[in-house]
């Protein structure tokens, strides 16, 4: 899956203020200067949001060709028995060594969750995702309707 995901695949445009409308509207860049380094190609992300995936994360995390891991902390925490309980102690030691695996393997870390939790692990992510599928879909679906209310004739 990896292999196949650069075959013929556009790169994504390196800037320092953002690489894309979508993920400029849903990400806030910790570090941008690290994210941006690796964007400048396509990003292969492995969502990590079971107690499976934390358990081997180190192995994740060493596969060549991924370049970070993200935490979705919602299912993460029904996962773990704790529904909904993102702010737990062993939420967050879960949290952590997937964190530790990153920063062993040098990839980026990330979290898809609200302002208090990146807080928590604000030293350690290199950019965070805010919002919800349905929000990013809805945000797509706007800008479909303005470009064909500018660019196509009724």
């Amino acid at each position: 899956m990896i292999r196949l995901s650069f075959q013929g695949r556009p790169r994504f445009p390196v800037s320092f203020g953002g690489s894309s409308s979508l993920i400029r509207s849903h990400c806030s860049f910790v570090n941008s200067y690290r994210f941006m380094l690796i964007a400048s190609h396509n990003m292969v992300i492995a969502q990590i949001e079971t107690k499976l995936g934390v358990e081997h994360a180190k192995q994740i995390a060493a596969v060549d060709g991924i370049d970070a891991l993200l935490i979705g902390p919602n299912d993460l925490s029904i996962s773990l028995g704790i529904p909904g309980e993102i702010m737990s102690q062993t939420e967050c030691d879960a949290i952590s060594k997937v964190a530790d695996a990153c920063e062993s393997h040098g990839k980026l870390f990330s979290l898809h969750s609200s302002a208090k939790l990146c807080n928590k692990f604000r030293g350690r992510l290199n950019f965070i995702t805010q919002g919800s599928d349905i929000s990013m879909l809805s945000d797509a679906l706007i800008k479909v309707r303005a470009y064909a209310d500018e660019n196509l004739q009724r």
